[in-house]
């Protein structure tokens, strides 16, 4: 009976000592990620056999995915729960290394994504939903497209921090890219005394619909970024939303095309452009704001920079 239980006890130990492995696709010219077909993953760069990649398992895409150097599409055909996907070095010499979820539209979780490079490669998002869990670092990076050519489709993007966050976390949206959809949702903090941010550098991004669930700090950095469509958000006397520039010396611009509304916010450089409006009741105003109507908490309201 001893015996037994130390053979089981043993095979748990051995289960639970399993560690993330790394999982480099490899594609001749089409293939389909699906849950089973492991011939087109490797262990190594260019290498197959391996497992399908799971929840612990990284995924790459790099100069060695296409076979041969030239274009290859990846079909994906199942819902993707991993660690990360890295395709910023995907490449090929013809129209390059493509990513396609757009047949199947699958949901998609992560902790981080990059696709920051200069690889020939294609982003279809398709019209699922991509969660991005990582509480801290760059939970989602395009910081870098030279050569991408990028369709979020009808994609929604959740930032959702599995934890809550004690450092600055980087969405890198990229430049000059169109997204679907943006939410926005951090887990509920125990105390308001550290609040850590989540910034946002964009460069004459559009967002069609953001959201905004649970925040605490958003920052926004570099160019004018474009906000489609009107949202909400309604905060509480304790949990007040702070919306700043990414840089204290100098102001960011939301362009916005609908009718913004917050409760309890506080803003600092920020300046609303665009034929939709911002305002904000219970709300403050820490300077360097422009076109924005806020109503403090104690009543009266005004136009910044009107």
């Amino acid at each position: 009976m001893i015996k037994r239980f130390l053979i089981c006890l043993l095979f748990l130990l051995i289960s639970f000592s399993v560690e993330a492995a790394n999982r480099f696709a490899t594609c001749v010219s089409t293939c389909t990620w699906d849950a089973s077909d492991t011939t087109m993953w490797g262990a190594a760069s260019g290498g197959t056999g391996a497992s399908v990649p799971g929840s612990g398992d990284a995924v790459i895409l790099d100069n060695l995915t296409c076979v041969g150097g030239v274009t290859c599409t990846i079909t994906v055909n199942t819902t993707v729960n991993v660690q990360s996907i890295t395709m910023g070095t995907c490449t090929a010499s013809t129209t390059g290394c493509i990513l396609n979820f757009a047949a199947n539209d699958n949901n998609v979780t992560l902790i981080t994504f990059s696709n920051s490079g200069t690889g020939t490669r294609t982003l279809n998002m398709g019209d699922g939903t991509w969660t991005i869990t990582t509480p801290s670092g760059t939970p989602w990076d395009q910081n870098t497209i030279t050569n991408l050519t990028f369709a979020s489709n009808a994609s929604t993007l959740v930032i959702a921090p599995s934890a809550t966050r004690s450092a600055q976390a980087i969405v890198s949206l990229g430049a000059s890219l169109t997204y679907n959809a943006i939410t926005i949702n951090d887990p509920v903090l125990a105390s308001t005394v550290e609040r850590a941010p989540l910034l946002f550098t964009s460069a004459t991004n559009t967002i069609t619909t953001f959201s905004i669930i649970n925040a605490y700090s958003i920052k926004f950095a570099g160019s004018t970024t474009t906000i489609t469509n009107g949202f909400s958000y309604s905060g509480g006397v304790t949990t007040a939303l702070l919306i700043t520039s990414g840089d204290n010396n100098s102001q960011a611009t939301l362009s916005v095309g609908g009718t913004v509304t917050f409760s309890w916010a506080a803003f600092q450089n920020i300046i609303k452009a665009g034929a939709g409006s911002i305002s904000a009741t219970n709300s403050f105003d820490l300077g360097g704001n422009a076109n924005i109507t806020i109503t403090n908490p104690a009543g009266g309201g005004r136009i910044i920079g009107g």
